[in-house]
């Protein structure tokens, strides 16, 4: 059977620990440390807004094609963040695809929060893919993932995320950590 995002989303509260992050009003609060609270993608570069709905500032400044406002997040409602993550990432990921629901889940939760998906190029690798770790979604990564989808791939990225976020992290991995180029 084939993911769904239907699935996903009920998931994805649980998924986000983040005390940055999830469907609490972070807004008035946000890390400076991470380049999603900023409407330039980066840390520094624009205005410092931060998250609403697990939608960053980042993200929506793309989405409106001018930089994001505290409103602007305050508007969303938890069906609008639904279709902005639906369409942005797993759809990008062609996450209905894959075979696993665990590897689906977890590629989309690491596509929404790094707002790139080099950690899930470097496991595919790692589990035989030839990938480019460009960080960006596209024919190769996607076919990748659907045909090495199940619990052993699912395990690889866990570990490799687990791995950044507790900073057990070579210095290799650090590009995880900002958008692709």
């Amino acid at each position: 059977s084939q993911s769904r995002y239907s699935v996903f989303v009920p998931l994805r509260k649980n998924l986000t620990s983040s005390r940055n992050n999830g469907t609490k009003d972070t807004i008035g609060h946000p890390r400076a440390d991470d380049a999603g609270n900023w409407t330039g993608c980066a840390q520094g570069r624009g205005n410092l807004v931060g998250t609403y709905r697990d939608i960053s500032a980042c993200m929506m400044t793309q989405v409106l094609g001018r930089p994001a406002t505290y409103e602007d997040l305050k508007k969303l409602t938890e069906q609008d963040a639904k279709n902005l993550i639906k369409r942005f990432f797993w759809d990008k990921l062609e996450l209905d695809r894959v075979p696993h629901q665990p590897t689906a889940d977890i590629c989309c939760h690491i596509y929404m929060h790094y707002g790139n998906v080099r950690i899930i190029q470097r496991s595919l690798n790692k589990l035989g893919a030839t990938l480019t770790v460009d960080g960006k979604p596209g024919t190769a990564t996607n076919k990748a993932l659907r045909e090495k989808a199940g619990i052993e791939t699912y395990n690889v990225i866990r570990e490799d995320h687990k791995a950044i976020v507790t900073g057990k992290r070579s210095e290799e991995h650090t590009s995880e950590l900002q958008s692709p180029a």
